[in-house]
C-alpha cells in the first residue's frame, strides 16, 4: 500500500502509478489502456482505504452511512 498517509483517504501519486503498472503487465502489457490502468487504480485504492477505516452500513432506504471502526 505504500507509506501511512494518515487521514486521508485518496490514494498517493506514486500508489497510482504502481497499481497502474500491476495492471498493464496483468494485461501482458497491451497497449492503450494508458487512462483506464490509471482510474482504476485510483478507485480501487480510494475503495481499499475507505473500506479497510470505515464500517459502511447501507439503510433500508439506500442512504450508505459510513463510521470509523475500531
Amino acid at each position: 500500500m505504500g507509506k501511512y498517509t494518515g487521514r486521508r483517504l485518496s490514494p498517493t501519486r506514486d500508489e497510482i502509478a504502481q497499481l497502474a503498472c500491476s495492471l498493464y503487465e496483468s494485461r501482458c502489457r497491451h497497449d492503450g489502456h494508458q487512462i483506464d490502468d490509471w482510474l482504476r487504480a485510483e478507485q480501487e485504492l480510494a475503495r481499499y482505504r475507505v473500506t479497510t477505516k470505515y464500517q459502511l452500513t447501507h439503510t433500508t432506504d439506500g442512504i450508505v452511512v459510513a463510521s470509523v471502526k475500531g
